[in-house]
Parts: structure tokens; sequence; C-alpha cells
């Protein structure tokens, strides 16, 4: 692979060797030919951002800039319309960009944004759940006063959401994770497992919220979806 690798070739075909090393990253355990890829790729990367820097009047700019985030962070690594996001600053700076497709781009980032934050009532997030109901469901549910100590992480739990499952047929996976996520920080913040034969009122509250809690989840599930997932969630 090094003979057919070499630097001064790799330099020709930089955003190939780029998909390589992005490529490299899916490898599983025990696969050793990509490991050795990664490495190999990995130097000749960086040493091509060392050369670019060496010559402050290189027109590859734009290739530069797809190095530098490769390498900091992989295209997987990242929440794909925040990655999408990236992607629409640097066609932007591309001088024979197609300017409909820019256009058409930051169309599509923008109304998704604004259907995640604020619904229509006739969109496709119909039933994307506003932050200010998670509030209300959070507060409905007893726990901040008994729980003071506690943190509050709604709305890291909905941005989290809608990161990995930004697509609006995902709205009830949006709304559930949320609430599962917040309910899993209680939890962590409030265990003792020293007292489980013998639980406080508090924790009694805690613990029935998770169970009304999952037991609603699954029947939003069946309701809309047709699945049955009680038995799976039991399991987490």
């Amino acid at each position: 692979m090094a003979d057919m690798m070499n630097t001064s070739s790799a330099f020709n075909y930089i955003e190939g060797v780029v998909s390589i090393y992005e490529a490299s990253l899916y490898a599983l355990e025990g696969e050793d030919i990509l490991d050795e890829a990664r490495k190999l790729v990995t130097e000749i990367l960086k040493e091509y951002l060392l050369s670019s820097a060496e010559d402050q009047g290189n027109a590859n700019s734009i290739t530069e800039r797809l190095v530098r985030h490769a390498l900091e962070l992989p295209f997987h690594w990242i929440a794909p319309r925040l990655e999408a996001r990236w992607y629409i600053d640097t066609y932007e700076m591309i001088q024979d960009m197609d300017p409909l497709l820019l256009e058409f781009a930051k169309l599509d980032f923008n109304i998704l944004q604004a259907n995640n934050i604020y619904p229509e009532p006739n969109s496709l997030m119909k039933g994307d759940i506003k932050l200010i109901s998670f509030y209300r469901w959070w507060k409905e549910l007893g726990c901040i006063e008994l729980l003071s100590f506690s943190r509050n992480r709604i709305v890291e739990m909905f941005v989290w959401t809608v990161w990995c499952h930004f697509e609006p047929e995902f709205d009830i996976s949006r709304e559930e994770i949320t609430k599962w996520g917040a309910l899993a920080t209680l939890v962590d913040d409030a265990w003792d497992v020293n007292k489980i034969a013998d639980l406080p009122d508090y924790m009694k509250v805690l613990y029935l919220a998770v169970y009304n809690t999952t037991n609603a989840i699954a029947y939003e599930v069946l309701k809309k979806r047709g699945l049955d997932i009680l038995s799976y969630l039991k399991k987490l």
C-alpha cells in the first residue's frame, strides 16, 4: 500500500486521501489493513498541511480546510446537520460553486431547523413537542421540588435527539428519548444502592415517574406506530 500511496502522488489526489482516511475510521477490531491505512494517510495529510503552511500563496485553501476538518472531526463523529452546515460554509467559498445548489442547501437547513424548534401546525414536524412542553412535563412529574439537587438537562437532551434524529418522521423518537435522557440523569443523580430496600419518599416519586413514563412511551408508540416496545423498554 505504501508503494501505491507515496506522498508525491497523494498530494495530487488529496481529496481521495481524505476519503480513505474517513473510511479507515470505520474499521472494526482486528481489521489491521484499515488500521495501517489510517496511519499512512494520516501522515500524508499532516505532511500536506505542513507543506501548505510553508506556501502561504497556496491556491488550494479549500482542500486545506477539508483536510484540517477531517483530522479534527471525522465525518461520522459529528452530528449530520452540523456537518451539513460546515459543508455549506465551505462550498460557498468555492469560486465555481453552483449558486442554485447552495441556495437549496441553505433553505433545507433553515427550514428543518425552524421546524424542530417552532413546529408549524401543518408541517411534517406536527408531532414535535416544544421545549416549553417538556418543562411542563418535567414539572408535573413532581421531581423538581423534591430533587432540587439534580441536574436539569431538558434542553441538552432535546438538542441531542435533534442531532441524532433530525428527520421529520422521527418526531416520536425525539420526544421519548428526550424524556428518557432527563430521567436517566435524574436516576444517576439520586441513585443510592444502599437504600434500595428502604426507599425514602422522594425516591418513590422518582421511580414512580420512571415507571409511568415508560408505560406512556410504550403506549404512544403502540398507538402511533403499531409496535409493542414495552418489553424492550423494561430491559433497558
